[in-house]
This record gives C-alpha cells, sequence and structure tokens, in this order.
C-alpha cells in the first residue's frame, strides 16, 4: 500500500492510487488479432453466467501476450497498489468489449452478480430509462457520490467495479475519489465519529424489494490510513440515532470532501474504468437527453461468504432473504 505523506496534494495522492493508461496502436492491433483468433475458436458468448466466465478464462493469457501493461494494471488494482485504473484504445465493438471486460474482471477476481441486480446479468447493461428513481443506474439524473451495495456486509459487497463504455454522450463523466485522500481533509472528531456504529444504510432500490430497509447502526469508516475503507452511499445514509448532530455533520463533511477529491473519467467507445468499491467512492454526470451504454461487472477475489449465506455456488447469487434477515 502507499503511504501517503501530509505535504503531498490531493493530485499527487491521486497520481499514485489511481494509473491513466493508453494503449499504443501495436498493443490495439495485437488486442484485436488475439480477440479475434479466441473467436474463432471459442464460438458465440454463452448465455449462461456460470458458463461466461469459463469462456472467457482461457482468453487471460492471450490478453496478457498482447498487452501486458494492461494486465499488470489490473493486478496492481487487485494488490491494493492501485485504488483504480482508467484504460483508452480498447476495441469498441460490444462482443469483443464483453470478451475484455470479463478477462479483466477475472483477472481482478471471480465476477458475479445479485440475482435482483440488472436482470442478474454477469455482464450488466447500463442504460437510461425514462422515469427512473434518481440515484439509480438507469436514472439520466445526476448520481450521486456512493459506494456500491454499502448495506451489506463487506465480504457481500464487491471489492472492484467494472466499467466498459460503448456510447458516452459528450461531457458525462464518471468520477472515483479516494477515500484516504478525502478523509484527510476532515476533522479527527469526526473521522472519529464515522468509525462508530452511528449510521443506518439503505438497501439499494436496485435490488427490487419493493420498500425501503435500512441496515443496523454501523460505521462509514473502517481500516488503517495506508487502506482506509468506507461504505457510503451519500443519499441513503442517515444517523441511527434521532438527533445526533454530529453523525450529520460527519455524513455532510465526508460528501463535501469525496465531491472534493473526485477524479472525473469519461466512459467513451473502447476506455475502460476499475475501481476499489472499498476504498473510494464513485458518482456519475447527468446524462442528457444522448444514448449511453455502459458494460458492467463486478469482481470479488474470494466469494466465500456469499456462498455460505446463500448456499448457492454462483456466480449469480440470490440474496434477497439473507438481507431481510438481517435489516432493521
Amino acid at each position: 500500500m502507499y503511504s501517503m505523506s501530509a505535504t503531498t496534494t490531493p493530485l499527487e495522492r491521486s497520481s499514485r492510487l489511481i494509473r491513466r493508461l493508453t494503449l499504443t496502436l501495436g498493443e490495439q492491433a495485437r488486442i484485436d488479432r488475439v480477440i479475434i483468433s479466441f473467436l474463432l475458436g471459442a464460438g458465440e458468448f454463452p448465455g449462461n453466467a456460470y458458463d461466461q466466465v469459463a469462456w472467457a478464462t482461457p482468453f487471460v493469457s492471450m490478453l496478457e501476450e498482447a498487452a501486458p501493461r494492461l494486465v499488470q494494471a489490473m493486478r496492481d488494482v487487485r494488490a491494493g497498489k492501485l485504488v483504480a485504473c482508467y484504460v483508452r484504445g480498447l476495441p469498441e465493438d460490444t462482443k469483443k468489449a464483453a470478451l475484455v471486460l470479463l478477462a479483466n474482471s477475472i483477472i481482478l477476481g471471480k465476477p458475479f452478480n445479485y440475482s435482483g441486480q440488472c436482470g442478474g446479468q454477469l455482464v450488466m447493461r447500463l442504460v437510461p430509462a425514462a422515469g427512473s428513481m434518481g440515484n439509480t443506474n438507469t436514472t439520466r439524473d445526476d448520481f450521486q457520490i456512493h459506494t456500491d451495495d454499502a448495506a451489506l456486509p463487506r465480504d457481500a459487497r464487491t471489492e472492484f467495479i467494472n466499467l466498459y463504455g460503448i456510447i458516452n454522450p459528450p461531457g458525462t463523466m464518471t468520477s472515483y475519489a479516494a477515500a484516504a485522500d478525502a478523509v484527510s481533509d476532515l476533522e479527527p472528531s469526526l473521522v472519529d465519529a464515522l468509525r462508530e456504529d452511528r449510521y443506518s444504510l439503505r438497501f439499494p432500490l436496485s435490488f427490487g424489494f419493493g420498500a425501503e430497509m435500512w441496515s443496523s447502526p454501523a460505521p462509514i469508516l473502517a481500516g488503517t490510513d495506508d487502506d482506509l475503507e468506507l461504505r457510503f452511499p451519500s443519499y441513503a445514509v442517515k444517523p441511527s440515532r434521532d438527533g445526533d448532530s454530529e453523525a450529520l455533520m460527519a455524513i455532510e463533511k465526508l460528501t463535501e470532501a469525496l465531491n472534493r477529491h473526485a477524479v472525473p473519467f469519461a466512459l467513451d467507445a473502447g476506455c475502460f474504468l476499475t475501481f476499489n468499491n472499498s476504498r473510494g467512492a464513485h458518482r456519475r454526470d447527468a446524462i442528457g437527453s444522448g444514448d449511453r451504454l455502459v458494460l458492467r461487472t463486478y469482481s470479488a477475489r474470494t466469494l466465500d461468504f456469499l456462498q455460505s449465506i446463500t448456499a448457492q455456488q454462483g456466480p449469480i447469487f440470490s440474496i434477497e432473504s439473507y438481507a431481510k434477515k438481517i435489516h432493521r
């Protein structure tokens, strides 16, 4: 992990934690060649999620041979040397994109999803929809700063969120803020408050529970300065106890700090962004009236906890029953 000196600027700290990688023309050509070779032998993209992982796994070694810099960057994110990596110059075709996305996701960990999230698809298609609720994947409005599925226990949440741009309107940015950068702005008393069991978090509306469900009191922050983690849906968190003004102020100040440190990325065609869902938070600008399509996967280094609580092999897990047991 990187130890961040108090004398470094936010930009310097972010440059150590977030990598931007533009593929060379030679790398792009080699990736395209190995994709064509793979697809000729492997056939069509399978319909079953379990088969999709098995289908894409042999491509990882081919991708490493074609673009070792890309694969090493994914390994650095997995190892915690980076909190995020943004790549430009990948294939723009949707079929090729799905293969590269799955390969990157496998390098990062084990791809998975929840059955109630985006139709239970392993490779999720994020598109705007008219009339969607705010702060959901389908809203055209600003999607405020958050970590995904924060109401769930740490081992039930995704470690890495992987996004691959296919269509993106000009000016629509996806931004990521490292938790350590944001927390460095806060007063020590507020940091202490964020580490205490004083907050309730709402379960995601995208899970389709039909009614608001909130977690039992939990902390927002955990871990050390060099490996700080947070669980924080800024629009779906509140003090567990009425009248806890310090906890409310901590929520407000953390939201401000995360937005201040958020680094923007354009998920244009052929652009890929992966980030650690526990070591930072992300947001998305308003989409407006244009079309947008982003492919998304979740990855975690282990699925043991999800397999234990659901008695399912995965990679798609039904967690509704478990979530209802642990909600407040």
